[in-house]
């Protein structure tokens, strides 16, 4: 199409070229940084949140809760904590593959608190094991 052709119908055209230094058809060449510090107006760049993977992060720090205050309470509440731990886990697996996911603090304090009650669990089935063998070798 020559600037002297009508151009069709609603249809706007500019003969002049598309910017400074870049005449119409030429390719831009470089890394689209480069292209882009030119312009004047601001990229504004945001990560889609419905992109993320679903985690059970939420599930993780509930369980690993009702083991931590139902443990003291009840004590066997307390063998939940390996299931929130694993769930913990693999939240964390999850969100490490996404920078800036919005369930990782969750799962990571779900991870805490699991640990803390595992721990716990060990030393009380250690302890209670001592107890038993104590028991067993000084008689009741």
């Amino acid at each position: 199409m020559t600037s002297d052709d009508n151009p069709p119908q609603g249809f706007k055209w500019d003969p002049t070229p598309e910017g400074p230094g870049n005449e119409a058809g030429q390719p831009l060449y470089g890394s689209p940084q480069q292209i882009l510090q030119g312009s004047q107006e601001p990229m504004i760049v945001r990560f889609d949140q419905s992109v993320q993977q679903q985690t059970q992060a939420t599930a993780a720090l509930v369980v690993s809760l009702i083991a931590l205050v139902g443990g003291f309470l009840f004590f066997f509440p307390f063998f939940l904590a390996p299931v929130s731990l694993i769930l913990a886990n693999k939240s964390l697996s999850v969100t490490e593959m996404y920078p800036g996911h919005t369930e990782h603090g969750v799962a990571r304090a779900a991870q805490i608190i699991s640990l803390i009650i595992v721990t716990l669990l060990l030393l009380g089935v250690i302890i209670i094991g001592l107890f038993l063998a104590l028991l067993m070798t000084n008689g009741f």
